[in-house]
């Protein structure tokens, strides 16, 4: 599993209509640490692991399946039928 880059968990969370907030919350993590995390200046490996997994995980869990990067396609999100938007 690669880790997330800025741009799923943004599209993530437009997807969901969740707040910075709310994901900080689910994830149990500050905002200021998902804000970063969101950054366009953040690298790939930038992010603490237990971070990243708490970041995907409570997306995941609200409908969200992220899409690892190939050789033909850049990564992304896809939301989950049925899943309820904020």
């Amino acid at each position: 599993m690669l880790p997330l880059t800025p741009q799923q968990i943004r599209a993530a969370r437009a997807a969901l209509g969740m707040t910075a907030q709310q994901v900080a919350e689910k994830a149990q993590v500050g905002v200021a640490t998902l804000r970063r995390a969101e950054g366009p200046r953040r690298t790939a490996t930038g992010l603490n692991r237990s971070t990243d997994a708490a970041i995907r995980r409570a997306l995941e869990e609200a409908g969200i399946r992220f899409i690892d990067p190939s050789e033909d396609h850049e990564g992304g999100v896809v939301l989950r039928r049925g899943t309820p938007l904020a």
